[in-house]
């Protein structure tokens, strides 16, 4: 015996379906759009968001194709009412929307900061830091530089890296290091 779908049956999931088809479009829309909303350069953590959003668009888009066509196929082929238009609009806009999240916002974000990035960039900055205030105050290399005496020059507090490692001042004229070693600058050669 072949399990069949009950007229009622049917009825009831072609109906949840007219529903799902502009959900899930409208939702993935939004999810879209949110993604159109990211900027340029992002960093890693910000790279995390945005592929979850994408993950939720397409399956959201999907969704919505799927629903529209199971929508679709449950009316009879010689009548037209308005659900029947709504989900064939539904499934143009969805498959439209599918098509261009795998394009556009690929595109629109090129550049990715990581830890490491955003580490030797916090470096740099306290660097900076400590060659103003060594100059400031006539400093020669190899003296011993303190927190204390740059803190005037990070009026936000100190840079943090990103993964809670620390820095390592040193001396003036030496570069400032992270206890991290994956995030140390690479020498050029």
């Amino acid at each position: 015996m072949t399990p069949t779908l009950t007229a009622q049956n049917r009825n009831w999931f072609a109906g949840l379906c007219n529903i799902g088809a502009p959900l899930f479009t409208l939702i993935g829309a939004a999810g879209y759009f949110s993604l159109l909303q990211y900027p340029y350069r992002i960093d890693y953590i910000q790279q995390a968001h945005f592929d979850k959003i994408t993950v939720l668009t397409l399956a959201s888009l999907t969704g919505g194709i799927l629903c529209g066509l199971v929508s679709l196929g449950s009316y009879r082929r010689k009548s037209i009412s308005l659900a029947k238009v709504v989900s064939f609009g539904c499934i143009l806009l969805a498959a439209g929307g599918l098509v261009v999240s795998f394009s556009m916002p690929r595109l629109a974000v090129k550049s990715v900061l990581t830890a490491k990035d955003i580490c030797i960039n916090n470096a740099r900055q306290i660097e900076a830091a400590k060659a103003g205030w060594a100059q400031k105050h006539g400093v020669t290399n190899g003296t011993e530089a303190t927190w204390n005496e740059i803190a005037s020059y990070f009026t936000n507090g100190f840079p943090k890296c990103p993964e809670g490692d620390n820095y390592e001042l040193g001396k003036v004229g030496e570069p400032v290091t992270c206890s991290n070693p994956q995030h140390q600058k690479e020498s050029v050669r």
